[in-house]
């Protein structure tokens, strides 16, 4: 998890923080002041969780733990009560990490929207198979995630051990269907991996439990396999952050190209409007720029001289277009620490793959 980004990786560590404490509730039966105090706790890392990415919300349903506990003559009034209480703890910590809920409410309406549309409720078996492949496992590890599935099914089947379980059934599937079906940017499927995460740790105790005496190396070597080809894919993002720091980014690398090879007083066109994270910093002074969601919007104009987009584009639904019409100049992509680990800026915003394209001759329109 150590290439994630900030926000993310934050949501991701409050929420297995909080799987801890529910349990640990959960352990205690609901009664006694250390169980209540676990609720609380749990309950406010909640709140920071979904405080640090709102795409966690499906989190909050560990918020419902006191319906699941079993204490000795509780009634269902009172694990309610419990209930509300997790649930007004994790409120007050979402507001106070996000105060502009007060001062521009209308931005955090429109983030509901954009989740709303950004993860729909559609989850179909492609999806899910194209998730694990083009983002879990170049991001995870091919064994990680292999473990990660297997813990998470383990967990899923054996739901009626345990009140965890069953918890953690419950929320699973919600986190399941907020993945959404029709997701075009894999990368927002980051607010699913804390899942993984416990099922790789499920998975983890399941093969030592299950393997003693003799078979006991057997439990060293995969665990051990499981680490290092984890700690090669971070390595590898974390080589990348190194050079975005030191200023050897693709970032840099594009800027400088631009500077010495783009004719000044040429046309270059952006997909969007200038981002840090996605756009190279060059003289936007010197050139004329053409900004264009999509190929339509130039039928009528000339086409820009260059085009500067990154991996997110040149890949998506402008490949035909630029097929057609232009030629690759120059391509800066993030640096592999090993042959055999893809490494996509896209999935951190850091390092990403820059294409300069340059207009065909025969393609003026």
């Amino acid at each position: 998890m150590t290439h994630t980004l900030n926000p993310y990786g934050w949501a991701t560590a409050w929420c297995l923080l909080a799987f801890g404490w529910f349990k640990d509730h959960l352990d205690g039966d609901g009664d006694g002041p250390a169980s209540r105090a676990a609720l609380r706790k749990g309950a406010a890392a909640i709140g920071a969780c979904i405080g640090c990415s709102f795409a966690f919300i499906p989190v909050g349903a560990l918020l419902l733990a006191p319906l699941f506990a079993s204490g000795a003559g509780r009634k269902r009034g009172e694990k309610l009560f419990l209930a509300a209480e997790a649930a007004a703890v994790a409120g007050a910590v979402f507001v106070a990490l996000n105060p502009y809920l007060f001062l521009r409410f209308e931005k955090f309406t429109g983030q509901l929207v954009f989740l709303a549309t950004a993860f729909p409720y559609s989850l179909t078996p492609r999806a899910f198979a194209g998730f694990i492949g083009r983002f879990l496992m170049p991001n995870w590890g091919v064994l990680q995630t292999v473990a990660g599935l297997a813990g998470v099914a383990y967990l899923l089947v054996s739901a009626g051990r345990s009140r965890m379980d069953r918890l953690l059934g419950a929320v699973f599937c919600l986190a399941f269907l907020n993945m959404g079906g029709r997701m075009e940017d894999l990368s927002h499927g980051r607010h699913f991996l804390p899942f993984f995460a416990i099922g790789s740790a499920a998975a983890a105790g399941l093969l030592w439990e299950r393997t003693a005496g003799r078979r006991r190396p057997l439990a060293w070597v995969l665990s051990a396999a499981v680490f290092l080809d984890a700690a090669a894919v971070s390595a590898s993002y974390l080589r990348n952050y190194a050079q975005e720091a030191a200023g050897r980014s693709t970032r840099s690398e594009a800027s400088r190209w631009i500077a010495g090879n783009v004719p000044a007083g040429s046309s270059v066109g952006l997909l969007q409007p200038p981002q840090y994270s996605e756009t190279p910093p060059f003289r936007f002074d010197r050139h004329e720029l053409v900004l264009f969601g999509a190929p339509e919007q130039l039928q009528d104009l000339p086409l820009p001289d260059f085009v500067v987009a990154n991996e997110a584009f040149v890949q998506g639904r402008f490949a035909p277009f630029f097929a057609s019409r232009y030629e690759a100049a120059a391509a800066f992509r993030p640096r592999r620490l090993f042959p055999w680990i893809p490494v996509r800026g896209v999935f951190t915003m850091s390092n990403l793959e820059f294409v300069v394209l340059r207009r065909r001759p025969e393609a003026a329109k």
